[in-house]
């Protein structure tokens, strides 16, 4: 199962990495919005680690996928494993 997610320029608009930082923050409160209430979601943490992976190191793929069978390893392994852990 696999949450795929088209992203915009919205993250990369702001001058800074504090501004593409809240800007992810914003988007991940919308996604979780939207999708927490499906019975396929679980894992919340490691499902916003491989997002905000996406977000500060995959601008250029879209769409962003994101699964929650994936393994909850943190961000640090998250990102080392380009955002795919497991």
């Amino acid at each position: 199962m696999s949450l795929s997610l088209n992203h915009t320029n919205y993250f990369y608009e702001g001058p800074t990495q504090w501004d593409i930082g809240v800007r992810a923050e914003d988007a991940w409160d919308k996604v979780k919005a939207v999708h927490s209430g499906n019975p396929n979601w679980g894992n919340e943490s490691g499902l916003k680690d491989q997002f905000l992976c996406h977000v500060h190191y995959a601008a250029n793929k879209n769409p962003w996928n994101i699964e929650p069978s994936r393994p909850d390893v943190g961000f640090i392994n998250t990102v080392l494993n380009l955002c795919n852990p497991g």
